[in-house]
């Protein structure tokens, strides 16, 4: 009987270890999504400006929700190729390195 109480509290114990290493892992990557991304990495990201042609194709910004003006400086993300306003998407990465569209992750600032 002894032995097989000890397995069975040897199996509540890992299972609850593994339960606990989970939770640490997601806590972990909440606070990561909340470290500034590298400013270079953001610098590097493709910025161009908003003609004509592409009114018609582009969506609102996901992050201030607003539609994009003609000659309005824009950014592609490589991940998604959304297209968000130059300003707000700076100052997303300012406070996170995470897209807000897919998650991809940035580089960290240092």
């Amino acid at each position: 009987m002894g032995f097989t109480r000890y397995m069975h509290h040897s199996y509540v114990s890992r299972r609850a270890n593994k339960a606990i290493l989970e939770a640490i892992e997601i806590e972990i990557a909440s606070i990561r999504c909340t470290v500034p991304a590298d400013r270079t990495a953001v610098c590097e990201l493709e910025r161009f400006k908003v003609l004509g042609p592409d009114m018609d194709r582009l969506e609102p910004c996901v992050i201030c929700t607003e539609e994009m003006f003609l000659a309005e400086e824009a950014t592609a993300m490589p991940c998604c190729s959304r297209v968000f306003h130059r300003s707000c998407i700076e100052k997303w990465f300012q406070v996170g390195s995470k897209c807000p569209l897919c998650g991809f992750m940035l580089p960290l600032q240092q």
